[in-house]
Formats: C-alpha cells, sequence, structure tokens
C-alpha cells in the first residue's frame, strides 16, 4: 500500500524529531514539536506520481541548494523556497524501503536529517551517507494528515437501482358535528346547511437506491420524495 494515500498534508519525522519549516520562511531544520503548522507539509504530485514536491504552511517549497552546509564537505542546505522556475531542485523521488521512505533528487542525493555537534545538529542537507550502514539515517517516517477521499471508480455498467413507491390515503371527517352555513341571503339564493365534510389526504413516498461494489467496499446511494395531496368534501343540503 502507498504510504502518501493520496496525501494532501503530511509530516516527515526522523527517530524522534520532524521536519519544520522556520519562522525566517528560509530555512528548514528538526524539531521535537510535530503539532506546530511549521510541521505540516503541503504534498504536490506529478503525474506519474514517482516524484512529488513539499510545500510549507508559508507557502514555500523544499528546495536543495548549492550553499553548502560547511566549506569543504558535500552536504548543502535544503531550504524552502519558491524558485523562479521549477526544476529539479524541487523534485524529491521517493523510495520506499518497508514502512519508512528515503526522498532522493534526481542527482542521486538524499534528504538526510542530522544529529551531532552543532552545526550539524537538527540540520537537514542534500547529501549521500558514505559511511557504510548509515543507509537508515536518511529514512523518513511519513505521517498523514489529510488525504484526499477515495472515490470509487466508474464502472462500465450502469449501477443497479433499485425504485420502491408507496401511496397512503386517508380519509376522516372534518367535525362530528356539522356546522350549520348562513350565507348572505341575495335574490335567488336559497339557504343551506352543511351535513357532512370529508379531508382527504393523499401521502406518496418514494425511495429510490443504487449501489455499487468496487471490489472492496460497497457504496450505497439514497433518495427518498415525499408528496402531499389534500381534498377537503362539503356535503350541503339546501333548505
Amino acid at each position: 500500500m502507498d504510504l502518501f494515500q493520496k496525501a494532501t498534508t503530511v509530516k516527515l519525522s526522523h527517530k524522534d524529531k520532524y521536519l519544520v519549516a522556520e519562522d525566517d520562511q528560509e530555512s528548514v531544520s528538526l524539531a521535537r514539536d510535530g503539532l506546530s503548522k511549521n510541521a505540516i507539509w503541503s504534498v504536490q504530485f506529478f503525474e506519474t506520481e514517482r516524484y512529488l514536491r513539499f510545500k510549507s504552511c508559508y507557502g514555500k517549497y523544499l528546495t536543495t541548494s548549492d550553499a553548502h552546509l560547511l566549506h569543504g564537505l558535500n552536504g548543502r542546505k535544503v531550504v524552502q523556497s519558491i524558485p523562479k522556475k521549477f526544476d529539479s531542485s524541487t523534485q524529491w523521488e521517493r523510495i520506499r524501503d518497508g514502512f519508512l521512505v528515503r526522498f532522493q533528487t534526481l542527482h542521486g542525493n538524499f534528504l538526510r536529517p542530522n544529529g551531532g555537534l552543532p552545526p550539524w545538529r537538527n540540520s537537514v542537507t542534500d547529501d549521500v551517507p558514505h559511511q557504510t550502514g548509515t543507509g537508515e539515517n536518511v529514512l523518513w517516517d511519513v505521517k498523514v494528515v489529510e488525504a484526499t477521499p477515495k472515490m470509487p471508480p466508474l464502472s462500465s455498467s450502469p449501477s443497479p437501482v433499485i425504485c420502491r413507491e408507496s401511496m397512503l390515503i386517508v380519509s376522516f371527517p372534518v367535525a362530528r358535528t356539522p356546522p350549520t352555513v348562513t350565507p348572505q341571503i341575495r335574490e335567488h339564493d336559497r339557504p343551506c346547511t352543511m351535513k357532512q365534510s370529508w379531508l382527504e389526504m393523499r401521502l406518496t413516498l418514494g425511495v429510490e437506491m443504487a449501489y455499487h461494489f468496487d471490489g472492496e467496499m460497497v457504496y450505497v446511494e439514497m433518495g427518498l420524495t415525499l408528496g402531499v395531496e389534500m381534498r377537503l368534501t362539503l356535503g350541503l343540503e339546501m333548505v
């Protein structure tokens, strides 16, 4: 299973420290506080999803620079920046190693968390571990913060649809003792008495369900429709 799981934001940690974007909006480092927004990185995938970019909470990209952490050493600083032109300096290839991931540049170097004494301590470089058995020093744990919801695949065959509709008709008297109606009498009018009145109510309930199976889960969609129709019947007796 892909460790990124269509992730939109992630946290990257090495042992008990997280990759964070510094408040100067230029530097990156390692910190134990994984709850701050600085430890959250947005993920941008390429079409093949083999390479990706990481975007900090300040809207800048995790970038390999040309500056060396220390003069005369191979490790180059990793910074957050907005390059004038997107190139390989912001692209990271993910290489899975069990439940951990290495992030490699197009030039063969790795995103490396550093320990030891200052200025190495808590720094992050674009580097290659030279010592035998230090490959684990470039392994990162990926924690997904937000992910794109998994959408069911489109099927060439229509989803089965189940429709049900039921109707209920209720009639009942409006009043037990019919009132006497005495309308205003005009020429040629005759008074009348209401003998009986009925209220008829028609309720229509429709249920529509559609479902399909993607090999792992069953997705069900349901729609309900309710219709109400009322009719009042009056029985009048001419006097």
